[in-house]
């Protein structure tokens, strides 16, 4: 007796089911050649196309469904989720706000717009939308931290803090988030806090060089110059095509009055990025401290081409520059490039 196929139906059943992604597009196929007006046939082709990367596709597929039924929200957000990932963000937007006028209490397409919204620089527009995505599920931690580094971006930084603590509240080893808050932290000059952040996150991932960088400047800023040397060491073993961490860690010799090997670090920055001018500037400033004068006129001429708004006024009350302030060549500069 000849074995009966199976129905429309039991082929969705079985691609619903499917152990892998490969499986279900088989199944889908299957069920499509019987019935080729089942919208979830396409939707779970689609979300089959989308585990395999295959966005185009998949996007294909949910174009497909949503022909047939428009009210399938589900279609709506796994498209915008495929547009994310080919960082169509715009079309993105409009699948997840399409979503929500089917099903207005959607946390994950609210959290998603929001995260679109911030791809393309609309904060405000995703503080809103992170805000809608707490108010239907208040335990949402990456919406916590996603809506502070919007706050951040709008230079909310106090905000900013009360979401990623919030946050580290639900999840108190997301090396992230911990991050996230010694940058505001560091952003209000309160060093003390940002260092402790960077270092519980340095303790959960010990190779991760910006919190190395960043504690590195917040141990500047306290002047404790021996640890910040460390942490721009350990930043720069990570990664040592990092020039603001050769220029920073310079700037620090320098406030140890170590302004040959500053001079060195000045130069690696600088062979890294030519146009860094803070490298410049600082280099011409231990120049000066060393008697080198012409060194000196010659790379704070360098920094004021790249930035001369940065820095006249700087330049004009620079203890450095007492020795050197006076004379022609450096009034000349000022003139050149400061005229106010």
């Amino acid at each position: 007796m000849p074995k009966q196929s199976l129905t429309a139906q039991e082929y969705l059943e079985q691609a619903n089911q499917a152990a892998n992604p490969q499986e279900q597009i088989r199944c889908c196929i299957q069920a499509l050649e019987l019935d080729p007006e089942l919208p979830l046939a396409y939707f779970l082709r689609g979300n089959g196309y989308a585990n395999l990367a295959q966005n185009e596709k998949a996007i294909e597929d949910y174009d497909r469904a949503l022909r047939l039924d428009p009210q399938m929200d589900g279609a709506y957000i796994n498209r915008g989720i495929c547009h994310v990932h080919l960082e169509q963000y715009a079309e993105a937007v409009d699948d997840f706000s399409r979503a929500l006028e089917i099903y207005p209490e959607n946390a994950d397409a609210y959290y998603y717009r929001g995260n679109c919204h911030a791809r393309l620089d609309q904060d405000e527009e995703a503080i809103a939308d992170f805000t809608q995505t707490l108010r239907i599920a208040p335990d949402f931690t990456a919406a916590y931290n996603n809506r502070g580094l919007s706050y951040f971006n709008l230079d909310q930084d106090e905000k900013a803090i009360g979401d990623y603590s919030r946050a580290i509240q639900l999840d108190p080893e997301n090396v992230s988030i911990l991050f996230n808050r010694g940058n505001s932290y560091a952003y209000l000059r309160q060093h003390a806090k940002a260092v402790e952040d960077y270092s519980r996150a340095i303790s959960l991932d010990p190779d991760l060089g910006d919190a190395y960088y960043n504690r590195g400047n917040c141990y500047g800023h306290l002047q404790q110059y021996a640890k910040a040397i460390e942490d721009y060491d350990r930043a720069i073993e990570l990664d040592p095509d990092i020039a603001y961490a050769y220029n920073n860690r310079g700037f620090t010799y320098a406030n140890l009055g170590q302004y040959e090997k500053a001079i060195e670090d000045y130069d690696r920055a600088l062979d890294l990025s030519s146009e860094l001018e803070d490298a410049y500037y600082n280099k011409a400033c231990a120049c000066a401290r060393m008697g080198k004068t012409e060194e000196a006129l010659n790379n704070l001429r360098r920094a004021l081409r790249i930035a001369p708004h940065k820095y006249c006024n700087p330049m004009r009350n620079d203890e450095n520059f007492d020795k050197i302030r006076e004379s022609a060549d450096f009034q000349n500069l000022l003139k050149e490039f400061c005229v106010e």
